[in-house]
């Protein structure tokens, strides 16, 4: 994923996967132009894989993305992670991982968000992949709902405990259900907010 990141600045095609969608890519061979998806099996042949189909559609959802970095942004986090090779080598294969776990192909955008809030070094690395943990681990109206929390009222126990569970929110240690009033965002869960879900349309 790492090769695939740093020459993603030529892949500008991709602003436009969401009209032409993968089946196309595919057809022409553009996609192969793609390192990651060059070097998953079945690609070169054209005999994709239901699975690897999807895959695919999230790495290209991902990938487009992330067009809207600025060159001098890719260039500093390449530079930043060249001079860190294991940490290089936890990041692609972490990122890869959490996109093929991905059950919602929306999810790939949020992952895309918070690649760029590290490529721009608003997050650390460690931050980031709490930010992918969350994304994976959470109903994605669960995340949408988390900026909006305070408007809601009394917002369902449901959300409240999912967004707890990754980290997000701190509910009080008591046991009755009136405890769920007392919750609140945590430090995480602000990043989140500022970093993934109010950063949309942001370059």
């Amino acid at each position: 994923m790492y090769e695939t990141i740093k020459k993603s600045g030529a892949f500008r095609f991709l602003e436009n996967v969401g009209e032409v969608g993968v089946d196309l890519f595919q057809q022409n061979g553009v996609i192969k132009e793609i390192p990651i998806i060059r070097s998953i099996s079945g690609v070169v042949n054209g005999c994709v894989a239901v699975k690897e189909y999807i895959l695919f559609k999230k790495i290209l959802r991902f990938l487009a993305s992330i067009q809207t970095l600025k060159p001098e942004e890719l260039n500093g986090f390449v530079a930043r992670m060249d001079g860190l090779p294991q940490e290089k080598k936890r990041f692609s294969e972490m990122l890869f991982l959490s996109l093929d776990r991905l059950e919602d192909m929306d999810k790939a955008e949020y992952v895309g968000r918070a690649f760029k809030a590290f490529a721009k070094s608003q997050i650390a690395l460690d931050v980031f992949f709490r930010f992918l943990n969350v994304i994976d681990r959470t109903f994605l109206p669960d995340l949408i709902v988390l900026q909006n929390l305070k408007q809601i009222g009394k917002p369902p126990e449901t959300i409240l405990l999912s967004l707890s569970n990754v980290g997000l929110l701190l509910i009080p240690t008591m046991p009755s259900y009136d405890s769920m009033n007392g919750y609140r965002i945590t430090e995480l869960g602000h990043s989140f907010i500022q970093n993934i879900l109010r950063c949309e349309g942001k370059s």
